[in-house]
């Protein structure tokens, strides 16, 4: 289901992602069960957290440096000749 959300990252309403359950095959009453009793609120919240505090928007994200300090993101393409422009330039 990951490898599914993240490839359509941009279709993520609640039919969408009811879609993709029965596409995989899910086991839908669990997966509907799964989804309402909330189980997996907090870490998901926690997850949401986490990405505010780093000024995550979206995947990929990439933050270019040396070491752990000094670290910027990069807000440039994400193609292989880019980020190693971008590396070279950090």
């Amino acid at each position: 289901m990951a490898d599914i959300l993240f490839a359509h990252s941009d279709a993520l309403e609640p039919d969408d992602i009811d879609r993709y359950a029965v596409e995989l095959d899910l086991d839908i009453d669990k997966f509907d069960d799964d989804l309402r009793t909330g189980d997996y609120v907090i870490r998901v919240e926690d997850d949401e957290l986490d990405a505010n505090s780093s000024d995550v928007e979206g995947t990929p994200t990439f933050y270019l440096g040396r070491g752990d300090t000094n670290l910027v993101r990069h807000t440039g393409p994400y193609d292989a000749a880019s980020l190693i422009r971008a590396l070279e330039q950090a």
